[in-house]
């Protein structure tokens, strides 16, 4: 369920440019959108249009392009809402960089110049808007997406029952190192909130406090999460933007997820077994099991 959407922009030293990024309450459950436009009227605009048309879009606004394409590389988009006429490398330069990122991402222009029309049917847009933008405009191109939206989701299996895996069209992820697999289950247990580098660092080295080695070690970590989901085509799965981190509840199919759902295979495939290796999972254990006994009470009686 979507929060109230605010608009906050950040000056960006040295480039002339401001960025801005509307954050929601657990990371949504909806598609991720973002829009690019220099224009902070025009965007703010353009932010409640798509607000209105789709209501639990996850959306990230930019007045700038290097800024939003910094936060393309670590977040896949399913649809862009770009403006043509954008300083900088420009709009349709934008278009062409995310749709070679990730080649099933929606790149949507917006403009108020008809010329760039051919330009824009030529690399194969998904969609093309005049402004002013309005609700219904997009509602009209969102019905006419050239890729489906969240289709990664059956793509992607996490398993939590009896341990913590990660499967991507049926074969086990395999990461470099073990507290990367503990990072993103902890992330899963965190059902789409985010949670900071300095929670997680706690999470993982205990005791040994946030060292020079310990931060370094983490940043690898990070970056062996988004190589290895990058590489199995999988990268969605994974947000992150400053010091937060989360995962899209969204983009894949969880035991633990169906389990609180109600579902019933999940809940009858539960044996008091959740993330057995890792004791910050043990009052999601709890909690578990104390549901399982109430649906237990409910399909007995």
């Amino acid at each position: 369920m979507l929060c109230e959407g605010r608009l906050l922009l950040k000056s960006v030293p040295g480039r002339g440019a401001v960025a801005a990024l509307v954050f929601k309450d657990g990371g949504g459950a909806g598609m991720k959108a973002i829009i690019v436009d220099d224009e902070p009227l025009a965007l703010a605009a353009l932010y409640q249009a798509l607000l209105e048309a789709v209501p639990d879009a996850q959306i990230f606004s930019f007045t700038g392009v290097r800024e939003a394409m910094d936060f393309a590389r670590r977040n896949a988009p399913d649809v862009a809402f770009i403006d043509v006429m954008m300083p900088e490398e420009g709009g349709l330069s934008l278009g062409r960089a995310l749709t070679s990122l990730y080649p099933r991402a929606n790149v949507i222009f917006v403009t108020g110049y008809k010329e760039f029309a051919f330009e824009a049917i030529a690399m194969h847009a998904s969609g093309y808007l005049m402004k002013p933008v309005t609700a219904d405009d997009i509602r009209r191109e969102m019905a006419f997406l050239r890729n489906a939206v969240n289709s990664a989701a059956a793509r992607i299996c996490v398993k939590t029952f009896g341990g913590f895996e990660i499967l991507v069209d049926g074969k086990p992820v395999h990461f470099s190192r073990s507290l990367t697999l503990e990072t993103l289950a902890y992330l899963v247990n965190k059902r789409g909130l985010s949670a900071t580098s300095s929670e997680l660092v706690a999470v993982l080295y205990g005791d040994r406090g946030c060292t020079d080695s310990v931060k370094n070690q983490f940043r690898n970590i990070v970056a062996d999460i988004r190589k290895t989901l990058t590489q199995v085509h999988a990268a969605e799965m994974f947000v992150r933007y400053s010091n937060f981190l989360s995962v899209d509840v969204a983009r894949f199919q969880c035991d633990y997820y169906d389990f609180l759902d109600g579902k019933p295979d999940a809940v009858r495939a539960y044996a008091s077994n959740y993330m057995p290796r890792y004791t910050w999972a043990e009052p999601t254990l709890a909690l578990l099991n104390s549901l399982q006994a109430q649906f237990t009470r409910v399909w007995d009686g």
